[in-house]
């Protein structure tokens, strides 16, 4: 069963254009890392752990941060990120494929991150163990993701206006923004194929 999802993970990323590495401004670069469980093919999110001057802090996301001058790509940033955060030592020959980049702007006057998405299919369960960075590991099956389970809406201000938000509730976590675009997206190429 996780060798056919693995499978078609990889036909889904074919469909993908190719990545444009970004040239200039800030890059962060993340994993999605798949690898079986019990409740078939999984993907690993991470509770971020709570800091003042993180704009994400607390929030649910996958392995990853900024792009360090000595990462050779944002490849090398996905894996170098995932085994400081969850110590998973992930190889390059075990990235599927990338998805689009996400753009955010940033504070006012500060410019915009770029944040390039890899995903990776691992042949064995995996034991992340959390650092300061990770408050807590999670494992979400992708038939559940798929099944639309946990879908809603939740309230949130920004900048002092209420606003309903697209978000995923499962295992007592709230998936929202920037991950939530991004299993969408995925899931979105899942669906486009056999």
């Amino acid at each position: 069963m996780a060798t056919e999802s693995i499978a078609r993970l990889r036909r889904a990323l074919a469909q993908e254009p190719p990545l444009v590495a970004s040239s200039s401004g800030r890059v962060a670069a993340v994993a999605l890392v798949f690898s079986p469980t019990p409740s078939g093919l999984s993907v690993c999110m991470i509770r971020r752990a709570e800091h003042p001057k993180d704009p994400w802090s607390g929030h649910m996301a996958f392995p990853g941060g900024r792009r360090d001058p000595q990462d050779a790509d944002s490849l090398a940033t996905a894996i170098r990120e995932t085994q400081e955060e969850i110590g998973i030592d992930l190889k390059r020959s075990q990235c599927l494929g990338a998805l689009a980049p996400v753009f955010v702007p940033l504070s006012l006057g500060t410019g915009a991150m770029t944040i390039e998405a890899f995903v990776f299919a691992l042949d064995l369960p995996i034991s992340p163990q959390a650092n300061g960075e990770v408050a807590e590991i999670f494992q979400f099956p992708l038939a559940q993701l798929q099944s639309e389970a946990g879908r809603g809406t939740f309230e949130y201000e920004h900048q002092k206006v209420p606003m309903q938000l697209d978000c995923i509730d499962l295992q007592g976590c709230r998936i929202w923004g920037l991950s939530l675009r991004m299993i969408d997206h995925l899931l979105g190429r899942l669906a486009a194929v056999v």
